[in-house]
């Protein structure tokens, strides 16, 4: 996404002449000169909106937006949101998909099968549970909150 302009001091020497003669360009000259180049490029430019805050500029009517700036301000942040949605959603749907496959497998084994997985989740969660009380779970998050932090950073601008 390009920079946001936020202060036009000088504009091409070559303008064309409704740069310089159009009535909002003039009405504004008339109302606050240190905005006349931005008038002038805006008007030059011609089919885009010139989108500010300065009463200045949004005042005469079809040069500036101040209601468009927030417009396109919330659109890319509602870009940004959904991209990180569909970026955090993924595992979701892969873990989703997997456990589907599993469940399919595991229906159509035989009743050994069955138990043999019963007791491996069994002893996962025992191990899980053992792994948090024991208070190893909690020394492995520690060490590793330093590189969540740093993963977490580029979401964090949200």
């Amino acid at each position: 996404m390009a920079p946001v302009a936020s202060q036009i001091r000088t504009v091409p020497s070559q303008l064309p002449v409704t740069a310089l003669t159009d009535p909002r360009v003039q009405a504004l000259a008339r109302r606050h000169l240190t905005d006349l180049p931005a008038a002038q490029l805006a008007v030059t430019i011609g089919g885009c909106f010139l989108l500010s805050e300065d009463p200045d500029l949004c005042d005469i009517p079809r040069l500036g937006f101040s209601a468009w700036l927030k417009v396109t301000h919330a659109a890319a942040n509602e870009t940004e949101v959904e991209a990180v949605y569909v970026a955090a959603s993924i595992p979701f749907n892969v873990v989703e998909a997997t456990a589907r496959a599993a469940y399919r497998r595991m229906a159509a084994a035989s009743a050994g099968t069955k138990l043999a997985v019963a007791g491996m989740a069994a002893l996962v969660v025992i191990g899980g549970l053992w792994w948090v009380r024991s208070g190893r779970a909690e020394k492995f998050f520690e060490r590793a909150q330093p590189m969540i932090r740093e993963l977490g950073q580029p979401m964090g601008r949200l």
